[in-house]
């Protein structure tokens, strides 16, 4: 569930932070909060609140957007990772 957003300025940066609650109160968070750039619309950081009261936060420090790769860089490679388990979606 989506709630209003609040604005403020970090490091000279508009940020919009947007706040998502689970719609499960089963869930083991009680809130997603998302800062975003409003003059790039690009994610900056991620945090999640914990009922427990861990909080979890990802700072995002770069993006890199229109990077070319082959399809050999979007293959998975089995023998790479015995253990892991593949699911096809197709």
């Amino acid at each position: 569930m989506l709630y209003p957003q609040s604005n403020k300025t970090e490091n000279g940066k508009n940020i919009a932070i947007i706040n998502l609650y689970p719609e499960d109160k089963s869930e083991d968070y009680h809130r997603l909060s998302l800062k975003v750039d409003t003059e790039t619309n690009k994610p900056l950081q991620i945090a999640t609140y914990g009922k427990n009261g861990m909080t979890n936060t990802i700072d995002i420090l770069k993006i890199e957007t229109n990077k070319n790769f082959s399809e050999k860089d979007l293959i998975f490679d089995l023998k790479k990772y015995p253990k892991a388990q593949v699911i096809d979606i197709r």
